[in-house]
């Protein structure tokens, strides 16, 4: 489903801005997804189908230390 079709009712829960899916390369969009989701408060994670949930807790176990960095200096790993 296109992201800027959405409801601005849905839009406004997601934890994603829509400039975050224009990503071209999927370890950057993939940490940035981690990213975003990290600076709030999570209440609800929902999907369509749930692979793209299990990557993303995956990638959040293999990353954690390097997003927790990142959260915590307020910068970007070099890589990105």
């Amino acid at each position: 489903f296109n992201h800027s079709d959405l409801p601005a009712v849905v839009k406004a829960i997601c934890a994603w801005p829509a400039k975050r899916f224009e990503v071209p390369d999927l370890e950057t969009r993939a940490f940035l997804a981690l990213l975003y989701a990290s600076v709030g408060d999570v209440s609800l994670v929902a999907g369509i189908f749930p692979a793209p949930i299990v990557y993303l807790l995956r990638d959040l176990e293999a990353r954690a230390g390097e997003l927790a960095q990142a959260l915590r200096s307020g910068s970007l790993p070099g890589w990105l």
